[in-house]
């Protein structure tokens, strides 16, 4: 059921891509929280008033877009990651991680990195909106194949 990767390593291959997007999620928090100090900073050296420190929706305003859709995905990588990583370790403990499921957990990781750096950067709606049909399809096949592991008797491989 375990594959080596490294000397003494012995884990479940589904781990790596769930650690990669989880290591991605502190990365954007910690993009997140630099953005918003450095902002904090120059509103300071200016004179201004800062941001308050317990947002509230209609601080949201004051933040600038870039500061906002760092912060937006940031939230994001807490929502729909979250059955991301419920799905596999479900199927790491129940034998569903052969070669097609772990091949569509990093397409989910890499899909969920790009959607990152789109948001981040450019956000261009239409473009974010592709790409997160993709990574929820994605999820869905993922999905799909461990019900259909788990229902259908008998099923060795899906």
């Amino acid at each position: 059921m375990f594959q080596y990767i490294g000397e003494n390593a012995d884990f479940p291959p589904l781990i790596l891509p769930v650690i990669a997007l989880i290591v991605w999620s502190l990365f954007m928090t910690l993009w997140m929280v630099v953005a918003r100090v450095m902002l904090a900073v120059r509103y300071a050296q200016r004179g201004e008033e800062t941001v308050p420190a317990t947002p509230s929706p209609s601080d949201k305003p004051a933040l600038p877009d870039t500061v906002k859709w760092i912060g937006d995905n940031a939230n994001h990588l807490l929502e729909q990651p979250i059955l991301f990583y419920a799905l596999c370790f479900a199927a790491t403990l129940s034998g569903v991680d052969d070669g097609i499921f772990l091949i569509a957990s990093w397409v989910y990781v890499v899909l969920r990195i790009v959607h990152s750096m789109w948001q981040s950067l450019v956000n261009a709606v239409a473009v974010r909106f592709i790409l997160y049909i993709f990574f929820t399809l994605d999820l869905t096949y993922m999905a799909a194949r461990f019900c259909f592991y788990l229902c259908v008797p008998g099923v060795d491989t899906v």
